[in-house]
């Protein structure tokens, strides 16, 4: 018998050759019949129902239609493809016709064609399932995302916003899980991370803060959790244990920007409660995911970023209002978490499916956290002399820390290093206190 590949490649040249006049003709009646669509609109011949009715009837009639395609020439690889960007095509036309009903021609309620576009969202999900089409997916995707713009009345309705986005980014979620498509977990989380940038620097303020919180941390858990339980083996390419490791990783450190929103509040506990949490679920978040994927670098960037939203904070705060306990536990708290994973590590625990004993970069992680803690609170101390006593019990036990670490690992270097560091410390708060007269 002739090879399947023989009859593939004559199926693709029968396609081309026998049906290529009538596609051709095709082609150009459809041309044709846009032209007269758009000149039907400009003289007023077709009203706003009407084209709203031929484009709902175009659009499924591209999706209906595509599918005797795909049948047809199943073993054509070319006409499959085609098959699926028709239907995409006409899943185009269907969102722009359901948003059109409302945001152009206010035909019906946007609570209507909201629905209408999350339906159409909901069917290129199954259909890309049916297909095992990921560019039908990728599509259902862009619309689920671009439904709230398309439908905005500019009011701030953040809980009804992210409500949506959460059930949509669980969906895609559940289905790059099923089809083994990471690419769409990664897309799903780099447009939910625009609209948590959009609304928490734009329109979050301190009564609302909690909801910033909210939101911050569900995505967070949700796209780090999920991707977390996913096979730790590389599929056939090599890509798919790569591309979740990536979500997971930007998923608790991408928030620790959104944290700055909340370090910059001026509420007297919504900036440091949104902030303290923030920093102690995510620091936690990418110890949990350094020691599952034994990343060394991503402890220590965290330990990094949690000093840097410190920083933040203590320079937003400085002046007006400012609560040393505030500055001290926030010092104070991510250290210690990193020092804790430190010691796990060197005490070989495990935990469960981690196993400490095998993870990289807990120690540095620990003295980049303890180590530059106490190097802003050395020079916040000096403008605010009154605390010194605050001051003074931080720095002490930010320095224990480092000591201790300094006894699991023998670096010895890092020994004298915090020593010259505590030494010029305790020096130079000694010299600027005597001279504002706040003996320490």
């Amino acid at each position: 018998g002739t090879p399947p590949e023989a009859q593939a490649d004559e199926g693709w040249e029968r396609w081309i050759g026998v049906r290529g006049a009538a596609a051709l003709g095709a082609s150009v009646l459809v041309v044709a019949a846009l032209y007269f669509f758009q000149y039907s609109i400009e003289h007023g011949w077709i009203g706003p129902f009407a084209r709203v009715l031929i484009g709902l009837t175009a659009g499924l009639a591209c999706v209906v239609g595509s599918e005797p395609l795909r049948r047809r020439y199943a073993g054509t690889t070319i006409a499959v493809t085609l098959a699926n960007w028709l239907a995409g095509a006409g899943i185009a036309i269907l969102y722009a016709s359901s948003w059109a009903a409302s945001g152009l021609y206010h035909l019906v309620p946007t609570l209507v064609s909201g629905a209408a576009m999350v339906a159409i969202t909901g069917a290129c999900a199954g259909l890309s399932v049916f297909r095992d089409s990921l560019a039908i997916a990728v599509l259902g995707l862009f619309g689920g995302f671009l439904t709230p713009i398309a439908l905005s009345t500019g009011e701030d309705r953040p809980i009804s916003l992210f409500t949506y986005l959460f059930l949509l980014d669980a969906a895609l979620l559940y289905l790059a899980q099923r089809k083994r498509w990471p690419s769409l977990a990664g897309l799903a989380l780099g447009f939910t991370a625009l609209y948590q940038l959009a609304w928490i620097f734009g329109r979050m303020d301190e009564a609302t803060t909690w909801i910033g919180l909210v939101i911050t941390l569900a995505f967070a858990v949700l796209f780090a959790g999920v991707t977390m339980l996913l096979p730790t083996e590389d599929d056939e390419e090599g890509r798919e244990v790569a591309t979740n490791r990536i979500v997971r990783v930007a998923a608790v450190l991408v928030p620790f920007a959104l944290a700055i929103a909340f370090a910059t509040q001026r509420g007297p506990m919504s900036g440091f409660g949104a902030t303290l949490t923030l920093v102690c679920v995510l620091s936690l978040g990418a110890l949990l995911v350094a020691v599952r994927d034994r990343l060394g670098w991503l402890a220590p960037a965290a330990a990094s970023a949690a000093v840097g939203l410190y920083l933040v904070f203590l320079v937003r705060h400085h002046d007006e209002g400012f609560v040393p306990w505030h500055a001290a536990v926030l010092a104070l708290a991510p250290a210690l978490l990193f020092h804790l994973g430190a010691e796990l590590g060197a005490r070989g625990v495990r935990l469960g499916p981690l196993d400490l004993s095998e993870a990289q970069g807990l120690s540095v992680a620990s003295l980049v956290s303890a180590g530059g803690a106490t190097g802003l609170v050395a020079l916040f101390a000096l403008e605010h002399a009154a605390h010194h006593l605050v001051w003074a019990l931080v720095v002490v036990v930010l320095s224990l820390l480092v000591l201790r670490v300094v006894a699991q690992t023998k670096w010895s270097f890092v020994a004298v290093i915090a020593a010259l560091a505590h030494g010029a410390i305790w020096a130079l708060w000694g010299l600027v206190w005597a001279e504002r007269s706040e003996p320490i």
